[in-house]
């Protein structure tokens, strides 16, 4: 979209809007009575994938948002709490009801710039977070936002502009300059850049992911070939500084840079020499120096050997502290339920008439 705009270069200036606690602001009656109007409207993509109908998906919907329940143990006793507004943010629909409210809440954006006296030339967004091209003086970008929180009382957004024709948006840095946007990679001031230690207790593959989720983010944020090779050496010198040898950090590198290379020209991976079938994934605790001797041996009867963790931090915290649903609260189940009849237990959850 940057490259598409070198146009507005000049006349317009980069802004950025945050919606302040999105999940949990979106007004969810409203945003069911959307979605119900969409799934009418669209029955026949709806019938490619359920037998239900429009209103029946809407209320099923509705149901599960106001009945979301969080359990806190209190020593012996169990506190329930059930969420009253807004969407929980670890269900996997409210992504998806969230960014569907939003559509309908930014549709007339541009409109509302337009009656203060400015002008949207162009905006995007990723979850909560707003890239706007605004064009207009600070009188009317104030007051455009201003009408902005205006148009629903549960919705809040917040502004950030440019400081010296910069502004970061998520982790990239975006920059005018003369007739084009330019582009790099943006760290917070809190970014302290740790990453695992080529000492650690973990397989190889892993410490070689971490040079090359780095080296792929520098390649395709980084505009300019100097801030690309910048970043490059930037990286080489903060994995070198935890360990990690020249060679490994020079060859991860040159793989990512091989790689990304093919799939910008649509081109397969170059096939390898020895060609076997897919071989059998099995994951196994790691055990240091015996796991690769191990993964050696199974490879030679085709089976690939996946190392595991044995013990997370998430598995110490957390295993105690989680609820856990009694069984016979879960759903997928198959229960041994007693006859009311007194003629004995009834299996498969089938119970005849008495």
């Amino acid at each position: 979209m940057l490259q598409n705009m070198t146009h507005a270069v000049n006349s317009c200036r980069l802004v950025s809007l945050d919606v302040e606690a999105m999940f949990p602001s979106i007004p969810t009656q409203t945003a069911i009575s959307l979605i119900r109007t969409q799934l009418r409207d669209n029955r026949d993509a709806l019938s490619d994938v359920t037998c239900l109908k429009p209103d029946a998906v809407a209320d099923l919907l509705n149901i599960s948002i106001q009945n979301c329940h969080a359990v806190i143990q209190d020593g012996d006793k169990e506190r329930w709490f059930r969420q009253t507004t807004g969407l929980a943010m670890g269900k996997s629909y409210s992504p998806v009801v969230a960014d569907l409210y939003m559509g309908h809440w930014e549709a007339d954006l541009e409109l509302l710039a337009a009656n203060c006296g400015g002008r949207v030339h162009a905006f995007c967004r990723y979850a909560d977070d707003y890239l706007v091209l605004f064009e207009g003086s600070d009188d009317i970008l104030s007051t455009w936002v201003n009408q902005l929180n205006s148009k629903d009382s549960s919705i809040n957004v917040t502004t950030d502009l440019e400081v010296n024709r910069q502004l970061p948006y998520l982790d990239i840095c975006i920059t005018r300059r003369d007739d084009k946007f330019c582009t790099k990679v943006y760290r917070k001031s809190c970014n302290t850049n740790q990453v695992p230690a080529f000492s650690s207790y973990t397989e190889t593959r892993y410490l070689r992911a971490a040079i090359r989720s780095d080296c792929t983010r520098a390649i395709r944020y980084c505009s300019s070939m100097r801030d690309r090779q910048q970043e490059l050496d930037f990286i080489r010198q903060k994995f070198h500084h935890h360990g990690y040898p020249r060679s490994f950090i020079d060859s991860a590198i040159q793989k990512t840079r091989t790689d990304l290379r093919l799939k910008a020209r649509a081109l397969p991976a170059p096939p390898s020499a020895n060609s076997h079938p897919a071989p059998v994934r099995v994951s196994v605790p790691f055990a240091g120096p015996l796991f690769y001797q191990l993964k050696r041996e199974a490879s030679k009867i085709g089976i690939q050997l996946v190392s595991k963790p044995s013990v997370t931090i998430g598995s110490l915290l957390c295993s105690k502290a989680k609820h856990h649903l009694p069984k016979l609260q879960q759903s997928n189940v198959i229960y041994r339920i007693e006859c009311s009849c007194q003629r004995g237990p009834v299996d498969n959850g089938i119970i005849p008439r008495s």
